[in-house]
């Protein structure tokens, strides 16, 4: 026992100090030699790579994992393949075999010396099933402290250029081209695919490239060039492009590509220091030069390539990128390469993207647009090219950071922007920048992700939000916190740690901390690794007595009571206010619970008139409501009504309330003025709520609807998204009675409650549970022995349960509910008391898409409806409740909740009668009202399929015109129906439709069965015209609904 004490004892001590050794930095080095020849008339790359790996590692390798990013454009199930189809593209899957890319042939060697006949052939398979990345075993074990030299050769496919690497034509962007090893740091090996949206991380070392292609190549690359001829040839095409300049101020509309050159150039490249290689060879690039002005006094020079077609703005692009490498040498460190360029060049990833001395820039707008991607890509040399962090797992510390400085640069130089979001023309929101309101909007709906999270699981707007935007919101929250001074020594002093290392988050908030003498776990531990929530508020201010230990007894005092309503500790700003201007500014350290803050006014300054924490909106404050009060004065919260048109984003100086003026119509009230107020804006509030006014002149009524909704985002709950519960409230008109001059309307109220699952974002599936209680109150004539005797109220109410899901994947997304309802229901009984009834209904929707083509769908969907429960079909009739096969407006019997708006709900005939929903068999058709309750309807059971496809090709101008087709057995249990046979049963009609959108649709029904035709005959529809029909969703026109569109981007 004593024994095995002490071996457990030892196995600990050395598993703790195994453990200490690996979590000790270390960098391991990867020097390359690379020799390629480019054959641009079937667009190969072939060559030779020598790679000399150190370890500089505590353990010895057995194999290297190297990354084969170019093979992601050869296989439909890559990694990078996949993240398109989640992104809602589907350009790559849909490629032609001959616009793909890849390794044709590649080989790997290990040997002590370059090429010689003691090489020894490697065993590569795929990591993990990657086809991008590889796992090469050495012939020997690679112990630490030594070096071991691999040779490649390998022959490329340079696909169609879709994302970062390929070509355009005889237009070459080689980046993420050559085999690279992953990076092997204190965390083990980092394999990662090549993705759109997620980028790299690599070994710093040294590059020695030649590479050969046909002489009148013009090339943009990584490094020095090293040929004094293509020096010189270079400069001559900055004269001729200045020459060019000087004659002409008009971009050109075309510029072909010219033939090829015979002869081939061999250009060679060295760069030190660096992480990544790229070129980018175009035969029409013009070239412009400038030069760059270090801290140092050094000068170095950089490179503008571009095209005569983008002449302007690309004369000033040079100018941009000497002022970018500038303006980051200043604020971060000074630059320490032996120049800087950008291209002009297509690209599928973003707006640019950046390698080591070279951009690529693909889209810009105007001349400040080209200097903002300008600068942006140029400022990725820091954060990216010397900083060498692992952008994939901790995309902020490069996305981020650069943000920060680069929406610095755009204050700086373009004074009068910046980095603001006017939602719908309303200046007054300019105070709240695109990142904070971002923040808001998914924060609020319980959408965020921690900035921490791998780039492959963020969802397409946290990408932007919370790799990029959001951080750098985070360090200008930071700059004011500690003061300019203090930040820009810290960022030096971290640079002058940390260039040319790997920094993991933790490394960077030890260097800023030491720097700056402060603890910033609010900010690395909290908002960079997490997603707190910030809400300060101001609990109450009140005049005390003056302490005089303290202060002069003249002096007034004030003590404002500050609380934190969130769960992060981090420092908030508090700001006097006299006149609308800030008189002073505090800044506290955060603290949970509450906080006080004594204001003392001496006797020769008035007494502020508001206090606010953050008017500058500097910090991530999630409501900012309870955010100001005023000293004296009411109102005590300072915040006045204050009318918006539309709709917009939260202004915490106001009560916003937003507004619309309206026209409605429908054929019994007719025209309706009216006015639209609610609160709704692009962020969520916690209580939300609607109301339409709309007078009617006709029927001399208001009506209209309302709504209020309670939005709950239980944080702790692992399960639940959110919790809405609320009212709808509605009143129309739906019916005229011509014979005795009076009309007939409803009331309809609905509880309801919805509880949203939680899903990964990033994954394009979602599901709810709903119970909701339609509540109708229904005018009717209430006759007595045939006669009319005055109008009265039925009540209805009806209890529904429904479980839906959706996943609105590219190829193959569908839709589906399953419902469970139920309802009691008086009918005449020809007594003194009414016959009670009631159902059970069961029904479930599914609905399933295709995509064939690109952008060319098939639509299946499935109807199965079955009553468990039904009196009226013991009793042999169809009621209230019967499963349709088209969905008019007729109560009782169509739309019986009341669910849909209708023009025309209980018209049997004319223009109105022909709007239908889709719902239940989801038939395109419209029959009169003397047919309800007798045909298409079951108080059995139904089942109905429904096709509709686009067509391959489209319509003649452009038409969105669909082919359609519905089925559907419709089983009838009244004993009056016994004799039908199957074929009785069965219904099918199929035309075409004009759809747009999800919203609205006209239906030609051109074939139906026997069944529907002979009830076409009856109700005097013969032609075919006289058949249409026309379906709109006017749900889709809430205010709220402008959120979805953002939503479209949570994946």
């Amino acid at each position: 026992m004593k024994l095995h004490l002490s071996l457990f004892t030892l196995a600990l001590l050395f598993g703790h100090l195994q453990l200490s050794a690996q979590n000790e930095y270390f960098q391991q080095r990867v020097d390359y030699r690379i020799d390629v020849r480019l054959n641009d008339e079937i667009h190969e790359l072939s060559g030779t790579e020598q790679v000399t790996y150190t370890n500089n590692s505590p353990d010895t390798l057995n194999f290297i994992i190297f990354h084969l990013w170019a093979n992601a454009f050869g296989d439909r199930n890559s990694a990078f393949a996949r993240q398109q189809l989640r992104m809602g593209r589907s350009n790559f899957y849909y490629s032609a075999e001959e616009d793909m890319g890849g390794y044709k042939e590649i080989t790997f060697y290990q040997s002590g010396k370059p090429l010689t006949d003691s090489r020894q052939e490697l065993s590569v398979s795929p990591w993990e099933g990657q086809p991008d990345i590889a796992k090469v075993a050495l012939s020997h074990p690679l112990l630490p402290g030594e070096q071991v030299i691999l040779e490649i050769e390998f022959a490329l496919k340079i696909p169609k250029t879709i994302s970062r690497f390929g070509h355009a034509g005889q237009s070459y962007q080689m980046s993420q081209w050559y085999p690279k090893p992953a990076v092997y740091d204190r965390e083990g090996w980092h394999p990662m695919p090549y993705l759109d949206m997620g980028e790299f991380y690599s070994e710093f070392g040294s590059f020695d490239v030649s590479i050969s292609l046909p002489a009148n190549y013009v090339v943009a690359a990584t490094g020095a060039l090293q040929n004094k001829e293509e020096m010189e040839w270079l400069g001559q095409k900055v004269q001729e492009t200045r020459a060019l300049l000087d004659s002409t101020q008009t971009n050109a509309t075309e510029d072909p590509f010219p033939p090829s050159s015979g002869t081939y150039k061999t250009l060679r490249y060295l760069a030190s220091d660096v992480h990544d290689f790229a070129w980018f060879a175009d035969k029409r690039y013009l070239v412009d030069s400038s030069r760059a002005v270090l801290p140092s006094g050094k000068t170095i020079p950089t490179w503008a390539f571009f095209r005569k077609t983008h002449l302007k703005p690309w004369d000033q692009g040079a100018f941009f990128v000497s002022r970018a490498v500038e303006y980051y040498s200043q604020r971060v460190g000074e630059y320490p390469w032996p120049q800087a360029t950008a291209v002009s060049g297509p690209m599928g990833a973003g707006g640019g993207m950046e390698y080591p001395m070279v951009t690529i820039i693909s889209s810009w707008g105007d001349a400040k647009g080209l200097d903002g991607v300008i600068t942006h890509e140029v400022g990725h040399n820091w954060f990216y090219g010397i900083f060498g962090t692992n952008e994939r797992q901790y995309t902020w510390m490069d996305e981020g950071c650069n943000s920060y400085y680069d929406h610095s640069y755009t204050k700086e130089y373009y004074p009068k922007s910046g980095g603001q979001l006017d939602i719908l023309l309303d200046k007054e929101d300019s105070l709240s920048n695109t990142a904070e309101i971002l923040y808001r909007f998914q924060r609020r709906r319980n959408y965020l992700q921690n900035p921490a999270t791998n780039a492959d699981t963020l969802s397409t707007i946290n990408y932007l939000l919370e790799g990029s935007e959001f951080p750098a919101f985070l360090l200008r929250y930071l700059e004011y916190y500690l003061g300019r001074e203090t930040y820009d020594r810290a960022m030096h002093d971290y640079f002058d740690e940390w260039h040319f290392r790997h920094p993991y988050p933790q490394d960077m908030q030890a260097s800023l901390e030491r720097s700056t003498d402060k603890k910033l776990d609010w900010l690395f531990k909290g908002f960079l690794n997490g997603t707190p929530i910030m809400d300060y508020g101001i609990h109450r201010v009140e005049k005390i007595p003056t302490d005089p230990a303290t202060a002069p007894p003249n002096v007034t005092t004030y003590r404002l009571i500050i609380e934190n309503r969130g769960d992060i500790a981090s420092p908030y700003p508090v700001s006097l206010f006299w006149q609308d201007s800030i008189t002073t500014t505090l800044w506290r350290d955060g603290r949970l619970g509450y906080d006080t803050v004594l204001c003392l006014i001496p006797p020769d300054i008035p007494t502020p008139e508001l206090a606010v924490i953050d008017p500058l909106h500097l910090t991530p404050e999630l409501y900012r409501n309870d955010n100001q009060i005023r000293f004296e004065g009411f109102p005590k919260r300072g915040r006045r009504l204050h009318p918006r048109l539309l709709t917009g984003t939260d202004f915490e100086q106001h009560r916003d309330l937003y507004y619309l003026p309206l026209l409605a119509w429908n054929n019994y009230d007719k025209a309706m003025p009216g006015l639209g107020l609610h609160n709704y804006a692009l962020e969520e509030k916690k209580v939300e709520f609607g109301f339409i006014g709309l007078y009617s002149f006709v029927t001399k009524q208001l009506n209209g609807t309302a709504s209020l909704q309670f939005n709950q985002h239980p944080k702790a709950d692992k399960t639940l998204r959110a919790i809405r519960y609320g009212l709808n409230l509605r009143r129309f008109t739906y019916d005229y009675n011509w014979s005795y001059d009076y009309y007939t309307d409803y009331y309809r109220l609905e509880p309801y409650l919805r509880l949203e699952f939680k899903k990964q974002l990033g994954d394009r599936k979602s599901s709810y549970l709903q119970y909701r209680i339609p509540m109708i109150l229904e005018k009717y004539g209430y006759f007595a022995e045939g006669d009319f005797v005055e109008t009265r109220y039925r009540p209805k109410v009806w209890h529904e349960l429904k479980y839906g899901l959706s996943n609105r994947a590219l190829l193959m997304p569908f839709e589906g509910d399953i419902a469970l309802e139920y309802h009691n229901y008086d009918l005449p009984s020809g007594g003194e008391e009414p016959d009670r009834f009631s159902y059970i209904r069961l029904s479930a929707n599914w609905t399933q898409w295709y995509e064939y083509a690109p952008r060319r769908k098939i639509k299946l969907r499935t109807f199965l409806g079955y009553f468990l429960h039904n009196d009226a079909r013991n009793r042999g009739f169809i009621a209230p409740g019967a499963f349709n096969l088209t969905a008019q407006g007729y109560p009782d019997h169509d739309d019986y909740k009341y669910d849909e708006l209708y023009l025309g709900r209980s018209d049997d005939a004319g223009a109105f009668a022909r709007q239908i929903s889709i719902r239940d068999g989801g038939f395109k058709n419209a029959f009169g009202a003397p047919y309800r309750g007798e045909a298409g309807n079951s108080n059995d059971f139904m089942l109905a399929f429904n096709f509709e496809a686009k067509l391959p090709q489209p319509a003649p101008a452009g038409f969105p015109i669909l082919p359609y087709f519905d089925l559907a057995y419709v089983s009838d249990a009244r004993p009056i129906a016994s004799g039908k046979t199957f074929a009785d049963q069965l219904w099918w009609s199929g035309g075409f439709a004009l759809k747009i959108g999800n919203g609205f649709g006209i239906y030609l029904p051109v074939a139906s069965s026997e069944n529907i035709t002979s009830l076409y005959r009856q109700d005097g529809k013969s032609a075919l015209l006289s058949r249409i029909t026309v379906s709109f969703d006017t749900r889709l026109l809430k205010p709220q609904n402008l959120r979805g569109i953002v939503d479209k981007l949570n994946f």
